[in-house]
């Protein structure tokens, strides 16, 4: 799972009866925070139900730019709870704050558009998130692992990060 806003622009192409498009126009309010736990509970909820179908699948699943939100457990995936711009962080011993979402597009379109979708903003804790994706932003646009994408090094480390998390290995 990458960024929560990646949706937002196929909306259209997605079935009538999916979650996301509640999220984004149902007829009741929700805070920003909430739908972001929100968001991620949906997808990982999806998961869940088509994994059940089978008894043979032990999904894992990262975010590369944002922190998990989720509230709900999921006993049968993995979730790696660090994100791998916070983890390519703790590799160069750089202080880094992890961010609950990215698009600062995305979030000036519904921040200005509060009548068009089903979201509403304490902007405070806005400001301080917007102002965390600077420092992200600035951070993975330059370093040794990153130039604005994942340089060799960088997905190496994180391939083996994973791998260890998945603990696939010792099966």
């Amino acid at each position: 799972m990458t960024e929560p806003s990646r949706e937002l622009a196929a909306i259209g192409t997605l079935p009538q009866t999916h979650p996301i498009r509640d999220m984004y126009y149902g007829n009741w309010k929700r805070d920003f925070r909430l739908w972001l736990k929100d968001y991620d509970n949906m997808f990982l909820d999806i998961l869940q139900d088509t994994v059940s179908l089978y008894d043979n699948v032990k999904p894992m699943v990262w975010k590369n730019f944002c922190t998990f939100q989720n509230t709900k457990k999921y006993p049968n995936i993995k979730i790696v709870k660090q994100n791998w711009i916070q983890f390519s962080a703790e590799c160069l011993h750089v202080n880094y704050e992890p961010i609950t979402f990215q698009s600062i597009g995305w979030f000036n379109d519904l921040y200005s558009n509060q009548r068009k979708y089903s979201i509403v903003f304490d902007f405070e804790w806005c400001q301080q998130e917007v102002n965390k994706i600077e420092k992200s932003n600035h951070f993975i646009h330059a370093n040794e692992l990153h130039s604005n994408h994942p340089n060799e090094a960088a997905h190496s480390l994180w391939a083996n990060k994973l791998i260890n998390e998945s603990g696939w290995l010792n099966v």
